[in-house]
Protein backbone atom coordinates (compact mmCIF):
# COMPACT_ATOMS: atom_id res chain seq x y z
CA UNK A 1 0.00 0.00 0.00
CA UNK A 2 2.85 2.43 0.85
CA UNK A 3 4.56 1.72 -2.49
CA UNK A 4 1.32 2.38 -4.37
CA UNK A 5 0.87 5.70 -2.49
CA UNK A 6 4.40 6.87 -3.32
CA UNK A 7 3.88 5.89 -7.00
CA UNK A 8 0.57 7.80 -7.09
CA UNK A 9 2.14 11.00 -5.61
CA UNK A 10 5.04 10.79 -8.05
CA UNK A 11 2.63 10.43 -10.97
CA UNK A 12 0.66 13.51 -9.90
CA UNK A 13 3.87 15.57 -9.60
CA UNK A 14 4.96 14.56 -13.12
CA UNK A 15 1.57 15.44 -14.61
CA UNK A 16 1.50 18.86 -12.92
CA UNK A 17 5.07 19.62 -13.99
CA UNK A 18 4.40 18.69 -17.60
CA UNK A 19 1.18 20.71 -17.66
CA UNK A 20 2.93 23.78 -16.24
CA UNK A 21 5.77 23.48 -18.76
CA UNK A 22 3.35 23.12 -21.68
CA UNK A 23 1.48 26.27 -20.70
CA UNK A 24 4.47 28.36 -19.60
CA UNK A 25 4.70 30.30 -22.88
CA UNK A 26 1.00 31.12 -22.82
CA UNK A 27 0.56 32.14 -19.21
CA UNK A 28 3.80 32.19 -17.23
CA UNK A 29 3.39 31.79 -13.50
CA UNK A 30 6.00 33.04 -11.08
CA UNK A 31 7.03 30.70 -8.28
CA UNK A 32 9.92 30.86 -5.81
CA UNK A 33 11.69 28.19 -7.87
CA UNK A 34 10.74 29.73 -11.23
CA UNK A 35 10.47 33.55 -10.95
CA UNK A 36 9.52 35.68 -13.93
CA UNK A 37 12.55 37.10 -15.75
CA UNK A 38 12.95 40.69 -16.95
CA UNK A 39 16.03 42.17 -18.63
CA UNK A 40 16.08 45.98 -18.91
CA UNK A 41 18.63 47.60 -21.19
CA UNK A 42 19.56 51.27 -21.00
CA UNK A 43 22.18 53.64 -22.39
CA UNK A 44 22.14 56.67 -20.08
CA UNK A 45 23.88 59.80 -21.29
CA UNK A 46 25.22 60.74 -17.85
CA UNK A 47 25.53 59.68 -14.23
CA UNK A 48 22.46 61.68 -13.17
CA UNK A 49 20.24 60.04 -15.76
CA UNK A 50 21.56 56.58 -14.92
CA UNK A 51 20.91 57.08 -11.21
CA UNK A 52 17.36 58.29 -11.94
CA UNK A 53 16.57 55.29 -14.15
CA UNK A 54 18.10 52.80 -11.71
CA UNK A 55 16.13 54.28 -8.80
CA UNK A 56 12.84 53.76 -10.65
CA UNK A 57 13.81 50.18 -11.50
CA UNK A 58 14.82 49.57 -7.89
CA UNK A 59 11.42 50.82 -6.70
CA UNK A 60 9.73 48.49 -9.19
CA UNK A 61 11.70 45.52 -7.86
CA UNK A 62 10.39 46.26 -4.37
CA UNK A 63 6.82 46.33 -5.70
CA UNK A 64 7.31 43.10 -7.68
CA UNK A 65 9.47 40.73 -5.61
CA UNK A 66 8.35 37.77 -7.75
CA UNK A 67 10.19 39.17 -10.80
CA UNK A 68 13.91 38.65 -11.25
CA UNK A 69 15.14 41.92 -12.82
CA UNK A 70 18.48 42.23 -14.59
CA UNK A 71 19.88 45.58 -15.79
CA UNK A 72 22.31 45.89 -18.68
CA UNK A 73 23.96 49.19 -19.65
CA UNK A 74 25.35 50.18 -23.06
CA UNK A 75 27.75 53.09 -23.50
CA UNK A 76 25.54 55.82 -24.95
CA UNK A 77 27.68 57.34 -27.70
CA UNK A 78 29.06 54.07 -29.04
CA UNK A 79 25.74 52.22 -29.11
CA UNK A 80 23.89 55.13 -30.74
CA UNK A 81 26.41 55.52 -33.57
CA UNK A 82 27.00 51.81 -34.27
CA UNK A 83 24.17 50.06 -36.06
CA UNK A 84 22.92 46.77 -34.63
CA UNK A 85 22.10 43.95 -37.04
CA UNK A 86 18.70 42.31 -36.91
CA UNK A 87 20.34 39.14 -35.59
CA UNK A 88 22.09 41.04 -32.78
CA UNK A 89 19.03 43.05 -31.78
CA UNK A 90 17.39 40.31 -29.73
CA UNK A 91 20.41 40.13 -27.43
CA UNK A 92 21.33 43.83 -27.48
CA UNK A 93 17.85 45.09 -26.58
CA UNK A 94 16.93 42.59 -23.84
CA UNK A 95 13.20 42.57 -23.00
CA UNK A 96 12.73 46.30 -22.43
CA UNK A 97 15.04 49.06 -23.58
CA UNK A 98 15.25 52.82 -23.42
CA UNK A 99 15.26 54.33 -26.90
CA UNK A 100 14.44 57.44 -28.96
CA UNK A 101 11.29 58.73 -30.58
CA UNK A 102 11.05 59.91 -34.18
CA UNK A 103 12.73 58.16 -37.11
CA UNK A 104 14.89 56.02 -34.81
CA UNK A 105 11.71 54.39 -33.48
CA UNK A 106 10.27 54.00 -36.97
CA UNK A 107 13.42 52.25 -38.18
CA UNK A 108 12.99 49.55 -35.52
CA UNK A 109 9.28 49.10 -36.20
CA UNK A 110 9.90 48.81 -39.94
CA UNK A 111 12.32 45.93 -39.25
CA UNK A 112 9.76 44.23 -36.93
CA UNK A 113 12.27 44.32 -34.06
CA UNK A 114 9.86 45.78 -31.50
CA UNK A 115 6.43 44.89 -30.16
CA UNK A 116 3.21 46.57 -31.21
CA UNK A 117 1.73 48.02 -27.99
CA UNK A 118 -1.51 49.30 -29.52
CA UNK A 119 -3.80 46.79 -27.76
CA UNK A 120 -2.17 47.32 -24.35
CA UNK A 121 -2.30 51.10 -24.88
CA UNK A 122 -6.03 50.95 -25.62
CA UNK A 123 -6.80 48.54 -22.77
CA UNK A 124 -5.08 50.76 -20.22
CA UNK A 125 -6.61 53.96 -21.62
CA UNK A 126 -3.25 55.69 -22.00
CA UNK A 127 -4.53 58.14 -24.59
CA UNK A 128 -6.09 59.87 -21.60
CA UNK A 129 -2.74 59.83 -19.78
CA UNK A 130 -0.29 61.12 -22.38
CA UNK A 131 -0.40 64.30 -24.43
CA UNK A 132 -1.29 64.10 -28.12
CA UNK A 133 2.25 65.17 -29.03
CA UNK A 134 3.69 62.33 -26.95
CA UNK A 135 1.33 59.76 -28.46
CA UNK A 136 2.21 60.99 -31.93
CA UNK A 137 5.92 60.53 -31.16
CA UNK A 138 5.41 56.79 -30.52
CA UNK A 139 2.97 56.16 -33.37
CA UNK A 140 4.04 54.59 -36.66
CA UNK A 141 1.35 54.14 -39.32
CA UNK A 142 -1.45 54.41 -36.73
CA UNK A 143 0.10 51.81 -34.41
CA UNK A 144 1.72 52.40 -30.99
CA UNK A 145 5.27 51.03 -30.70
CA UNK A 146 6.62 52.59 -27.50
CA UNK A 147 5.83 54.25 -24.19
CA UNK A 148 6.79 57.95 -24.16
CA UNK A 149 9.02 58.49 -21.13
CA UNK A 150 10.05 62.14 -21.26
CA UNK A 151 10.97 65.13 -23.36
CA UNK A 152 13.18 68.11 -22.71
CA UNK A 153 14.08 71.54 -24.04
CA UNK A 154 17.20 72.57 -25.89
CA UNK A 155 18.56 76.05 -25.49
CA UNK A 156 21.43 78.22 -24.36
CA UNK A 157 22.72 77.81 -20.80
CA UNK A 158 25.04 80.62 -19.77
CA UNK A 159 27.06 81.82 -16.77
CA UNK A 160 25.27 84.87 -15.35
CA UNK A 161 28.38 86.01 -13.49
CA UNK A 162 30.37 86.27 -16.73
CA UNK A 163 27.55 88.07 -18.55
CA UNK A 164 27.27 90.56 -15.68
CA UNK A 165 31.04 91.05 -15.49
CA UNK A 166 31.20 92.15 -19.14
CA UNK A 167 27.77 93.84 -19.29
CA UNK A 168 26.47 91.43 -21.92
CA UNK A 169 22.85 91.57 -23.04
CA UNK A 170 20.60 88.52 -22.99
CA UNK A 171 20.84 86.67 -26.30
CA UNK A 172 17.42 87.66 -27.60
CA UNK A 173 18.51 88.41 -31.18
CA UNK A 174 21.34 87.11 -33.38
CA UNK A 175 23.09 90.47 -33.15
CA UNK A 176 23.25 90.05 -29.34
CA UNK A 177 24.98 86.70 -29.80
CA UNK A 178 27.59 88.05 -32.24
CA UNK A 179 28.23 91.09 -30.03
CA UNK A 180 28.77 88.87 -26.98
CA UNK A 181 31.19 86.68 -28.96
CA UNK A 182 33.26 89.69 -30.00
CA UNK A 183 33.37 91.20 -26.50
CA UNK A 184 34.40 87.95 -24.82
CA UNK A 185 36.87 87.03 -27.54
CA UNK A 186 38.87 90.17 -26.72
CA UNK A 187 39.10 88.90 -23.13
CA UNK A 188 40.35 85.47 -24.20
CA UNK A 189 36.98 83.86 -23.46
CA UNK A 190 34.74 81.99 -25.90
CA UNK A 191 31.02 82.48 -25.69
CA UNK A 192 30.30 78.81 -26.42
CA UNK A 193 31.96 75.59 -25.41
CA UNK A 194 31.35 72.64 -27.72
CA UNK A 195 32.97 69.28 -28.41
CA UNK A 196 32.88 68.29 -32.06
CA UNK A 197 34.09 64.76 -31.27
CA UNK A 198 30.39 64.34 -30.39
CA UNK A 199 28.96 65.44 -33.75
CA UNK A 200 25.34 65.36 -32.57
CA UNK A 201 26.05 68.33 -30.30
CA UNK A 202 27.18 70.25 -33.40
CA UNK A 203 23.98 69.29 -35.23
CA UNK A 204 22.01 71.19 -32.60
CA UNK A 205 23.42 74.37 -34.12
CA UNK A 206 22.26 73.38 -37.58
CA UNK A 207 18.78 72.56 -36.28
CA UNK A 208 18.30 75.92 -34.62
CA UNK A 209 19.80 78.01 -37.40
CA UNK A 210 17.54 76.29 -39.92
CA UNK A 211 14.46 76.61 -37.71
CA UNK A 212 15.11 80.31 -37.06
CA UNK A 213 15.88 81.11 -40.72
CA UNK A 214 13.63 78.77 -42.73
CA UNK A 215 10.96 77.59 -40.30
CA UNK A 216 9.58 74.23 -39.21
CA UNK A 217 7.80 73.17 -42.41
CA UNK A 218 10.97 73.61 -44.48
CA UNK A 219 13.04 71.87 -41.79
CA UNK A 220 10.73 68.84 -41.78
CA UNK A 221 10.84 68.59 -45.57
CA UNK A 222 14.64 68.64 -45.41
CA UNK A 223 14.63 65.87 -42.81
CA UNK A 224 12.46 63.74 -45.11
CA UNK A 225 14.88 64.26 -47.99
CA UNK A 226 12.42 66.37 -49.99
CA UNK A 227 14.61 69.50 -50.18
CA UNK A 228 18.03 69.84 -51.77
CA UNK A 229 20.93 70.95 -49.61
CA UNK A 230 22.19 72.91 -52.62
CA UNK A 231 19.78 75.77 -52.06
CA UNK A 232 20.01 79.46 -51.24
CA UNK A 233 17.96 78.79 -48.10
CA UNK A 234 20.58 76.44 -46.68
CA UNK A 235 23.48 78.53 -47.92
CA UNK A 236 22.04 81.26 -45.71
CA UNK A 237 22.04 78.87 -42.73
CA UNK A 238 25.73 78.11 -43.12
CA UNK A 239 26.54 81.77 -43.81
CA UNK A 240 25.14 82.73 -40.40
CA UNK A 241 27.00 79.82 -38.84
CA UNK A 242 30.21 80.99 -40.50
CA UNK A 243 29.66 84.47 -39.04
CA UNK A 244 29.58 82.94 -35.56
CA UNK A 245 32.76 80.96 -36.25
CA UNK A 246 34.59 84.02 -37.58
CA UNK A 247 33.45 86.08 -34.57
CA UNK A 248 35.25 83.70 -32.21
CA UNK A 249 32.06 82.26 -30.72
CA UNK A 250 33.40 78.73 -30.24
CA UNK A 251 36.14 77.35 -28.04
CA UNK A 252 39.40 76.75 -29.96
CA UNK A 253 39.92 73.21 -28.66
CA UNK A 254 36.52 72.03 -29.95
CA UNK A 255 38.03 69.59 -32.44
CA UNK A 256 39.78 67.55 -29.74
CA UNK A 257 37.03 67.03 -27.16
CA UNK A 258 33.63 65.39 -26.65
CA UNK A 259 30.55 67.22 -25.42
CA UNK A 260 31.22 66.04 -21.86
CA UNK A 261 34.84 67.18 -21.99
CA UNK A 262 33.66 70.57 -23.25
CA UNK A 263 31.54 71.33 -20.18
CA UNK A 264 34.38 71.92 -17.66
CA UNK A 265 35.63 74.72 -19.92
CA UNK A 266 32.41 76.54 -19.06
CA UNK A 267 32.72 75.63 -15.39
CA UNK A 268 36.24 77.14 -15.25
CA UNK A 269 35.41 80.32 -17.18
CA UNK A 270 37.17 79.48 -20.45
CA UNK A 271 33.73 79.70 -22.07
CA UNK A 272 30.52 81.19 -20.78
CA UNK A 273 27.71 79.20 -22.43
CA UNK A 274 26.65 75.99 -24.14
CA UNK A 275 23.85 75.07 -26.55
CA UNK A 276 22.56 71.81 -25.12
CA UNK A 277 19.57 69.76 -24.00
CA UNK A 278 18.42 70.11 -20.41
CA UNK A 279 19.54 66.57 -19.53
CA UNK A 280 23.12 67.78 -19.00
CA UNK A 281 22.08 69.86 -15.98
CA UNK A 282 21.66 66.65 -13.95
CA UNK A 283 25.46 66.33 -13.85
CA UNK A 284 26.41 70.00 -13.40
CA UNK A 285 28.15 70.84 -10.09
CA UNK A 286 25.75 72.65 -7.75
CA UNK A 287 27.94 75.75 -7.47
CA UNK A 288 27.88 76.15 -11.26
CA UNK A 289 24.19 75.31 -11.57
CA UNK A 290 23.35 78.21 -9.24
CA UNK A 291 25.16 80.55 -11.64
CA UNK A 292 23.52 79.20 -14.80
CA UNK A 293 20.67 80.94 -16.60
CA UNK A 294 18.66 79.71 -19.58
CA UNK A 295 17.44 81.34 -22.78
CA UNK A 296 15.97 80.08 -26.02
CA UNK A 297 18.02 80.27 -29.21
CA UNK A 298 18.02 83.89 -30.46
CA UNK A 299 15.71 85.28 -33.12
CA UNK A 300 17.24 85.71 -36.58
CA UNK A 301 14.21 86.53 -38.75
CA UNK A 302 11.31 88.30 -37.02
CA UNK A 303 8.93 86.86 -39.63
CA UNK A 304 9.68 83.27 -38.56
CA UNK A 305 7.69 81.89 -35.62
CA UNK A 306 9.58 80.40 -32.69
CA UNK A 307 10.06 76.64 -33.07
CA UNK A 308 11.97 74.50 -30.58
CA UNK A 309 13.86 71.23 -30.38
CA UNK A 310 12.31 68.86 -27.83
CA UNK A 311 13.51 65.25 -28.24
CA UNK A 312 11.29 62.48 -26.86
CA UNK A 313 12.78 59.45 -25.11
CA UNK A 314 10.77 56.24 -25.12
CA UNK A 315 10.55 52.76 -23.65
CA UNK A 316 10.41 49.97 -26.23
CA UNK A 317 9.65 46.25 -25.96
CA UNK A 318 11.67 43.70 -27.90
CA UNK A 319 9.59 41.69 -30.37
CA UNK A 320 10.66 38.44 -28.71
CA UNK A 321 9.23 39.67 -25.39
CA UNK A 322 5.78 40.56 -26.72
CA UNK A 323 3.14 39.34 -24.26
CA UNK A 324 5.70 38.72 -21.50
CA UNK A 325 3.83 39.10 -18.20
CA UNK A 326 6.82 40.66 -16.43
CA UNK A 327 7.23 43.19 -19.25
CA UNK A 328 3.59 44.22 -19.14
CA UNK A 329 3.75 44.57 -15.35
CA UNK A 330 6.82 46.81 -15.61
CA UNK A 331 5.28 49.04 -18.29
CA UNK A 332 2.10 49.49 -16.27
CA UNK A 333 4.20 50.39 -13.23
CA UNK A 334 6.17 53.00 -15.17
CA UNK A 335 3.05 54.72 -16.48
CA UNK A 336 0.64 54.37 -13.56
CA UNK A 337 2.61 54.28 -10.29
CA UNK A 338 3.69 57.93 -10.22
CA UNK A 339 7.35 56.91 -10.46
CA UNK A 340 7.78 58.37 -13.95
CA UNK A 341 7.38 61.96 -12.79
CA UNK A 342 9.92 61.49 -10.01
CA UNK A 343 12.38 59.74 -12.33
CA UNK A 344 12.17 62.57 -14.85
CA UNK A 345 12.63 65.26 -12.23
CA UNK A 346 15.87 63.56 -11.15
CA UNK A 347 16.97 63.23 -14.80
CA UNK A 348 16.10 66.89 -15.49
CA UNK A 349 13.41 66.02 -18.01
CA UNK A 350 9.71 66.70 -18.43
CA UNK A 351 6.95 64.07 -18.21
CA UNK A 352 4.55 64.02 -21.20
CA UNK A 353 1.35 63.67 -19.13
CA UNK A 354 -1.82 65.61 -19.88
CA UNK A 355 -2.36 66.24 -16.17
CA UNK A 356 -0.19 69.03 -14.80
CA UNK A 357 2.25 68.17 -12.04
CA UNK A 358 4.40 70.28 -9.76
CA UNK A 359 7.90 71.31 -10.81
CA UNK A 360 10.44 72.70 -8.34
CA UNK A 361 13.54 73.09 -10.53
CA UNK A 362 14.02 76.40 -12.34
CA UNK A 363 15.24 74.81 -15.57
CA UNK A 364 12.34 72.36 -15.71
CA UNK A 365 9.92 75.23 -15.05
CA UNK A 366 11.49 77.37 -17.79
CA UNK A 367 11.60 74.44 -20.19
CA UNK A 368 7.94 73.62 -19.61
CA UNK A 369 7.01 77.26 -20.22
CA UNK A 370 9.18 77.47 -23.35
CA UNK A 371 7.78 74.36 -24.99
CA UNK A 372 4.16 75.13 -24.15
CA UNK A 373 4.51 78.56 -25.75
CA UNK A 374 6.42 77.40 -28.87
CA UNK A 375 4.62 77.60 -32.19
CA UNK A 376 5.87 74.13 -33.05
CA UNK A 377 8.17 71.40 -31.77
CA UNK A 378 10.53 69.05 -33.54
CA UNK A 379 12.83 66.30 -32.30
CA UNK A 380 16.50 66.54 -33.25
CA UNK A 381 18.54 66.10 -36.42
CA UNK A 382 19.50 62.46 -35.79
CA UNK A 383 15.96 61.62 -34.68
CA UNK A 384 14.22 63.40 -37.54
CA UNK A 385 16.13 61.93 -40.47
CA UNK A 386 17.37 58.42 -41.18
CA UNK A 387 20.52 57.15 -39.49
CA UNK A 388 22.06 56.61 -42.95
CA UNK A 389 21.73 60.36 -43.55
CA UNK A 390 22.25 61.64 -40.02
CA UNK A 391 25.57 59.98 -39.21
CA UNK A 392 27.63 61.26 -42.17
CA UNK A 393 25.79 64.61 -42.18
CA UNK A 394 26.68 65.34 -38.56
CA UNK A 395 30.30 64.43 -39.24
CA UNK A 396 30.31 66.93 -42.13
CA UNK A 397 28.82 69.62 -39.89
CA UNK A 398 31.59 69.01 -37.36
CA UNK A 399 34.18 69.44 -40.11
CA UNK A 400 32.53 72.69 -41.15
CA UNK A 401 32.61 73.95 -37.55
CA UNK A 402 36.31 73.11 -37.42
CA UNK A 403 36.85 75.01 -40.70
CA UNK A 404 37.89 71.90 -42.60
CA UNK A 405 35.14 72.50 -45.18
CA UNK A 406 33.84 75.65 -46.87
CA UNK A 407 30.13 76.40 -47.18
CA UNK A 408 30.07 75.19 -50.79
CA UNK A 409 31.96 72.02 -49.89
CA UNK A 410 29.73 71.03 -46.99
CA UNK A 411 26.54 71.72 -48.96
CA UNK A 412 27.80 69.70 -51.92
CA UNK A 413 28.69 66.73 -49.71
CA UNK A 414 25.40 66.86 -47.81
CA UNK A 415 23.51 66.89 -51.09
CA UNK A 416 25.39 63.84 -52.36
CA UNK A 417 24.39 61.91 -49.24
CA UNK A 418 20.79 63.09 -49.55
CA UNK A 419 20.56 61.85 -53.13
CA UNK A 420 22.12 58.52 -52.18
CA UNK A 421 19.96 57.91 -49.11
CA UNK A 422 16.64 59.19 -50.42
CA UNK A 423 17.20 58.25 -54.09
CA UNK A 424 16.28 61.72 -55.29
CA UNK A 425 17.95 63.81 -57.94
CA UNK A 426 16.71 67.24 -56.85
Amino acid sequence: MAKFYRFFVLLIVIIITQYSYANESLSPVSTPLNPLQLEIVMMPIGKGQRAAYEQMISDFKVSAPDINVRIRVHEHEQFKRNSVSDEEASSAFGDVFFWFGGIRLQELSNKSLIADLSSLWTQRGWSETFTEVAESAVTVESRIFAIPLNYYQWGIYYRRSIFEMYNLSELEHWSDLISACEVLSKQGISLFTIGSKSPWSVAGWFDYLNLRINGLDYHNKLMRGEVSYNSTSLYKVFKYWKEAIDSGCFINSRNDITWKEALPLMYHGKASAVLMGNFFVADVPLSIKKDLAFSSFPIIDNNIQRYENAPVDVLVISKKSEGNAAVNQFIAYVVESGSLVEMNKAAMKLTPFKERYSLDDKFLIEGDKLLRSAKGITQFYDRNTTSEMATPAMDLMAKFLNQELTIDEVLYSLEQYRRHVFKKES
